[in-house]
């Protein structure tokens, strides 16, 4: 059985706190990416289906949606206890950009 590699360990132990907003986000992209769900900061949600919809549509919002709250979580416990307070009703996306806007700029190649 192959060990059980953890890169949430990159962000638990540097959780942001405003001056580290570069390294963070640097570290959040390589966890994401690892755990197969960096996809969600950049790609479109799709939209919702019809109740008609087939099941390879069905199965691909919901997988969006459980990806999109495991992004959710990884970016709250990443966070110091007042920017996790700050963004606790806020979705991945706001929380980034609102972190970009006030302490950097995030990649635009990504």
């Amino acid at each position: 059985m192959a060990p059980n590699l953890s890169l949430r360990s990159l962000l638990e132990s540097d959780k942001l706190r405003g001056s580290n907003f570069d390294s963070w986000y640097r570290n959040l992209k390589i966890v994401l990416e690892h755990e197969r769900i960096l996809y969600m900061l950049t790609d479109l949600a799709p939209k919702e289906f019809a109740p008609n919809a087939c099941g390879a549509v069905q199965d691909t919002y919901l997988k969006w949606l459980n990806d999109r709250t495991m992004v959710y979580c990884i970016i709250q416990v990443a966070m110091n206890d007042e920017f996790s307070h700050k963004f606790e009703k806020a979705q991945s996306e706001e929380m980034l950009k609102v972190l970009n806007d006030f302490f950097g700029t995030l990649d635009d190649a990504e």
